[in-house]
């Protein structure tokens, strides 16, 4: 059975796999990022390749390829990494840098939420006549969107970015005061306790610009909101709504038949579903309420991206 590489890259980590045709990821790997600089980045990235190569104890050339998933803009003819918030990757030929390290026969470069998609469209049953959402919840929020079998990737092939939907205007400037990825990702979630920690002069110990800290925090606010602590519950209140109101748009533009959420909160606090779904009832009209029945959780969890990648460089899509 042929293998291919799968690496899904992130500002946090590398994580890499070997990915057969069916998705099963064989072996897999990961690395600590270093998003501050460009090259030590890419070193970490070859780094990772070889550690699961090396690991699998099959030559390189043997494979089909390398699918790498990056987070932000992505030029996937040319696999250059466009732009993203959290690597200094601005324009990076990541494709050329990639087949210049490793003698491999192809490199399949996308957006990491793609990759994602894609790998649990696949593992649904790759239905071609339907209209399939995945939309993660992590350290972002964004989403895409296969419809009869393609990828919807918009004019400025910028479509998916649910993240930077308007949440709330601001009374003075008129402009936008928050977006659903301001309230709702994980960081978010730890910003929006701080606050409320800081507006009762209480447990200063969650403040904490550090990535590490912030998924710490992260944990102990939905410890909290489990525990139906005043502070957590009102954070998480704001936090599921929000999504309920971004998860409506979705359905009143796509009307999608299946919707599945991932990313790192929602896999890591499944139960967060039943509160958004309830949010969302209050804004369904009649006629849309089965929408809440297509709505389910990630089956492939943290090894979407990595599983996607590697069978991107087995399909034809």
């Amino acid at each position: 059975m042929p293998y291919a590489l799968g690496v899904d890259i992130g500002g946090t980590k590398i994580a890499a796999g070997i990915v057969d045709e069916t998705g099963k990821c064989c072996f897999r790997t990961q690395r600590p990022s270093i998003p501050w600089d460009r090259e030590k980045m890419f070193r970490q990235v070859v780094q990772c390749i070889s550690d699961i190569v090396s690991q699998s104890g099959c030559p390189i050339e043997e494979f089909e390829g390398i699918g790498i998933g990056v987070p932000g803009k992505v030029d996937i003819e040319k696999g250059i990494a466009l732009f993203q918030n959290n690597l200094e990757w601005t324009d990076f030929p990541l494709k050329e840098r990639i087949l210049a390290e490793f003698p491999i026969k192809k490199a399949v470069i996308d957006n990491d939420v793609y990759m994602a998609a894609f790998a649990e469209w696949v593992k649904r049953g790759q239905e071609r006549e339907t209209t399939f959402v995945y939309l993660t919840i992590s350290t972002g929020i964004s989403c895409c969107t296969i419809h009869n079998g393609a990828f919807i990737r918009g004019g400025a092939r910028f479509a998916g970015e649910i993240g930077m939907l308007p949440m709330a205007k601001n009374a003075l400037t008129g402009g936008c005061e928050d977006r659903l990825e301001a309230i709702a990702s994980g960081p978010a979630i730890e910003r929006l306790a701080a606050e409320k920690v800081l507006s009762s002069n209480k447990n200063k110990h969650f403040l904490s610009s550090s990535v590490s800290a912030v998924r710490k925090n992260c944990k102990e606010i939905l410890m909290a909101y489990r525990n139906q602590e005043p502070h957590a519950m009102e954070v998480m209140s704001r936090v599921t709504d929000s999504l309920a109101n971004g998860i409506y748009a979705v359905a009143c533009i796509l009307d999608p038949d299946r919707l599945v959420l991932g990313g790192g909160v929602i896999n890591h606090n499944p139960d967060l579903i039943g509160a958004v779904k309830a949010a969302l009832r209050s804004y369904l009209t009649s006629g849309q309420e089965g929408f809440i029945d297509r709505i389910c959780l990630s089956i492939l969890k943290g090894d979407a991206g990595v599983i996607g990648a590697g069978l991107r460089c087995h399909a034809h899509f």
